[in-house]
């Protein structure tokens, strides 16, 4: 029998945490009982509630002090700067963009108009103003020639498709000059298209049957020279920098004959 009791009192032992049992009646008897016999128990639960909520509407309702809308002020206008900062050097960023864009369409422009014209260049000699025969004449800053590529549909208009055209630099732009007939009188009054500005350095070279530069055209020592194989041009363009370029003439090397 004693054995059996024993046997049920292990099993209930080990169902039941018996210490933590033990921490909680006398909690009850030494806490919460005297309370409750004292009637205290209340006031003191009320007391701490409304500590609680005395504090919570006194944080809610106290506003924010000086110091803190001076802090939130400095950080207000740090953000700002920072957000200006970034604002503006994207706008210089994107204007730099457009205007160098701007520039290389221009560029591109301008360089297909010169090897339009260069490699469709002929041996056609002109009257110039004063009356003199002149064909290709090339100067280091300036270079005047016939070429062909004018326009006339359909051969409608009472024109050639011959054009006179001359390509210089002048108070640093490159300027196209085209002339509306080929023979002029000193009434011809010339078309000119400012093609490239901010250009320095300019510089245009003749290739000889010799395959030597020369920087003018006819050469002094080859005054028979009709076309150059080759013209070079190199000048500096301010925001696209240093561009060279090579222009093959057709129908070169030949010279003129007695």
């Amino acid at each position: 029998m004693r054995q059996n009791i024993n046997r049920h009192y292990c099993k209930f032992y080990q169902l039941i945490d018996v210490p933590r049992l033990v921490r909680g009646i006398q909690t009850a008897l030494f806490f919460w009982i005297p309370r409750i016999k004292r009637g205290t128990w209340k006031q003191e639960d009320r007391a701490l509630t409304y500590s609680k909520q005395n504090v919570k509407q006194h944080h809610l309702n106290r506003g924010f002090t000086l110091l803190e809308i001076i802090i939130a002020l400095f950080i207000f206008s740090i953000v700002s700067l920072i957000m200006v900062g970034a604002l503006h050097t994207v706008i210089t960023l994107q204007s730099a963009t457009e205007k160098k864009a701007a520039d290389f369409a221009k560029l591109q422009t301008a360089l297909l108009l010169l090897s339009r014209d260069f490699e469709q260049t002929i041996d056609r000699p002109v009257t110039d103003a004063n009356g003199k025969v002149v064909g290709f004449i090339g100067e280091t800053h300036n270079v005047t020639f016939t070429h062909g590529g004018l326009s006339n549909p359909f051969g409608q208009l009472q024109r050639t498709t011959l054009q006179r055209t001359r390509y210089e630099l002048s108070k640093n732009s490159l300027i196209r000059i085209i002339w509306p007939v080929l023979d002029v009188t000193p009434k011809t009054r010339p078309d000119e298209k400012w093609l490239l500005n901010s250009v320095s350095a300019l510089q245009f070279a003749y290739l000889d049957s010799k395959n030597h530069f020369q920087t003018k055209w006819p050469p002094d020592d080859q005054p028979k020279a009709v076309l150059p194989k080759a013209v070079r041009l190199s000048f500096t363009l301010k925001n696209l920098g240093q561009i060279t370029e090579l222009y093959l003439i057709p129908g070169s090397s030949s010279e003129k004959t007695n």
